[in-house]
């Protein structure tokens, strides 16, 4: 049972009548933020391309995609924290 004073994180993807795709609460938005900045702290620091395999295929969906910058997670950290 959820907590009325709860506070949840709406995740939605990018298109504006997409609905909701899942709540988070704080303690899990909070983890995610941290990831963020682990692995922007651990892996985008003068390196052309992430040195761990594992990771990059999550950061690139198994090389489908481009990784975000260290600028990208700096602004994708700050909507999530606007919209706390």
């Amino acid at each position: 049972m959820k907590r009325p004073n709860r506070k949840t994180h709406v995740a939605r993807l990018a298109h504006p009548t997409t609905p909701p795709v899942m709540s988070l609460n704080r303690r899990e938005l909070a983890t995610i933020l941290a990831a963020l900045r682990f692995h922007q702290d651990e892996n985008l620091q003068g390196q052309r391309a992430i040195a761990d395999l594992a990771i990059r295929n999550i950061a690139t969906d198994g090389g489908t995609i481009k990784a975000l910058s260290s600028r990208e997670i700096d602004a994708l950290c700050a909507r999530l924290n606007t919209n706390r």
